[in-house]
């Protein structure tokens, strides 16, 4: 899916709660006093991957203590997911702009208070944040590690072409089958190495990344060049 913007902003994404969503807010409603929000494929994809994990954000006003954490990932246990959670305070998306357009864009509230979280606007300011989030220059020329590790490795590299896109076509997406169309529409020999990586990110087997990552970058250098010139 492709952000859209309208007026110089982000437009906002609307999703449905489904099944899964409608169960985890039941299991959420203890804990009440802190705004809780989903994204990911959980509520985006009709058959998530077994192995899609749970993608909450906590955002609470003064703290939130170890015993609810437990509480809540014991409650949340039951489905048998990874979870990954993001605790901020509503304050921190003021000027982090890569999570304040997921929330305000394409998250879902279940339950607590509902936060206003400002639009993102298109401009240098959050092309900058997102170079700076996928950090091309952090991935290895040859990977061969967890296969959690390999899989953020190979997303931040493969979510650049989504912020190439941006940069030359003002239509950006996080989405990986989109993101892998767009590096074959712009180089086919970058495409079928992003490919045969992701085609074995789930195997002990190296990747073998550097061609990727060397392409990326030397995009990045020469927009930062224009950018400062």
């Amino acid at each position: 899916m492709r952000w859209e913007i309208k007026d110089g902003l982000f437009e906002k994404k609307h999703l449905q709660v489904n099944k899964f969503c409608s169960s985890l807010k039941g299991d959420l409603l203890p804990f009440s006093k802190y705004s809780f929000y989903i994204r990911g494929s959980m509520i985006e994809d009709d058959n998530p991957h077994v192995n899609a994990d749970i993608d909450l954000y906590i955002i609470h006003k003064s703290g939130i203590s170890k015993e609810d954490i437990e509480k809540l990932l014991n409650e949340i246990s039951k489905y048998n997911r990874p979870v990954d959670l993001h605790i901020f305070q509503a304050k921190d998306f003021e000027e982090e702009l890569p999570n304040r357009l997921l929330l305000n864009t394409r998250s879902l509230h279940l339950t607590g208070p509902k936060v206003n979280f400002e639009a993102v606007k298109f401009n240098q300011e959050m092309i900058n944040q997102h170079w700076l989030l996928y950090k091309p220059d952090f991935a290895p020329d040859i990977m061969y590690s967890s296969v959690k590790s390999r899989v953020c490795a190979l997303k931040n590299l493969t979510r650049c072409f989504g912020l190439i896109s941006l940069i030359e076509n003002r239509s950006f997406t996080r989405d990986i089958p989109d993101c892998l169309g767009i590096a074959k529409s712009l180089n086919k020999g970058i495409y079928e190495k992003l490919a045969e990586n992701w085609s074995i990110v789930d195997f002990k087997r190296p990747m073998y990344l550097k061609a990727i990552k060397d392409f990326v970058i030397g995009y990045e250098n020469e927009y930062f060049r224009k950018t400062i010139a």
